[in-house]
């Protein structure tokens, strides 16, 4: 494995972690909504949602943003930092194949993702239904929208694991196409 290789790598897999932050802030931005969108006396703030919204969306851009050229950009990276220059050898020696590290990265964050998301999950249900159980008002209640972001993490989660090998497929099919026009340009 070359050096310009590695860091394609580990790019990569920084940019497939990012996932974490923007479902964080998606959690977040949910939890806000539901606290400061109504005043005390129980009318809908529009200016503050707006706000609220636009600040969210404008993180998760930067985001989204961050992911792509980290995931599917990651030579132009290695080509604006220089990091594939100065080391002494021309190649590492790892037996290990690029798309198994991207296997088993998307393995470990689909893990990590269902280790935290499973638990919060069960909590949030046992909540929402013990509300329920108590005839209270279901309606204004947080845990629904906490109940719908975990399992939507949850189901990334099974997904990056379930899908490891398409994921990294369509990972190295991008960056191959990547290098091709490149190179043509």
């Amino acid at each position: 494995m070359t050096p310009r290789s590695f860091f394609a790598v580990l790019i990569k897999i920084i940019g497939i972690n990012k996932i974490f932050n923007i479902i964080k802030e998606i959690t977040q931005f949910v939890s806000t909504l539901s606290m400061f969108t109504f005043t005390p006396d129980g009318h809908f703030a529009e200016s503050t949602y707006l706000i609220i919204t636009a600040y969210t969306m404008m993180i998760i851009g930067i985001y989204l943003l961050i992911i792509w050229v980290c995931v599917f950009k990651a030579y132009w990276i290695i080509d604006l930092l220089k990091l594939d220059k100065g080391f002494t050898e021309d190649k590492f020696e790892f037996t290990i194949q690029r798309s198994s590290i991207l296997k088993i990265a998307l393995i470990i964050i689909g893990g990590v993702l269902l280790i935290d998301s499973i638990p919060l999950l069960i909590n949030e249900g046992l909540s929402y239904f013990k509300k329920v159980n108590e005839y209270q008002n279901i309606g204004q209640s947080r845990e629904y929208s906490y109940i719908v972001i975990n399992s939507i993490k949850a189901v990334i989660g099974f997904l990056l694991i379930s899908l490891n090998k398409a994921i990294s497929n369509f990972i190295e099919i991008r960056t191959i196409e990547e290098t091709f026009t490149e190179e043509e340009v």
